[in-house]
């Protein structure tokens, strides 16, 4: 018998033979989603922090991606001290079904503020599907 979180005793075989609850039901299985290909030019970058953006900014823009069937996740690279931001499509007639946008920076301002620019601005809602595999020097 295995111990839940509260400590006491579980059987771990509970769940065999119950339904799947109304939401797992006719659901696809999981497909994992592709990353846009969406580097951003020394121009870009430029035109990125030209428009800075502060926090009064952010909600009304979150709120619209929310809305429109977005999730969107925010982190930081405990490596580099990047922040990161992702935008994925929840809903599999988005036209940006199957991709995530990625962007980052070094505060998470500026990561939201490459991520807005990419998504409203770069590419006007409509990301585009590249699946060429990458190129990588061998040498890099």
């Amino acid at each position: 018998m295995a111990k839940s979180t509260t400590g006491k005793t579980r059987d771990p075989e509970w769940y065999k033979g119950t339904n799947p609850g109304k939401d797992q039901v006719g659901q696809k299985q999981f497909v994992p989603s592709k990353f846009v290909r969406s580097e951003l030019t020394d121009q870009e970058k430029d035109h990125v922090k030209s428009q800075n953006y502060v926090w009064d900014d952010i909600p009304e823009h979150l709120v619209d991606l929310v809305q429109a069937g977005y999730k969107i996740s925010l982190t930081q690279d405990k490596g580099s001290g990047a922040f990161a931001v992702w935008i994925t499509p929840t809903d599999v007639d988005n036209p940006n079904s199957g991709y995530t946008l990625s962007a980052r920076g070094p505060s998470l301002l500026a990561a939201i503020s490459v991520a807005f620019y990419k998504h409203y601005t770069k590419f006007d809602g409509i990301w585009p599907k590249d699946d060429r595999p990458v190129e990588r020097d061998v040498w890099a």
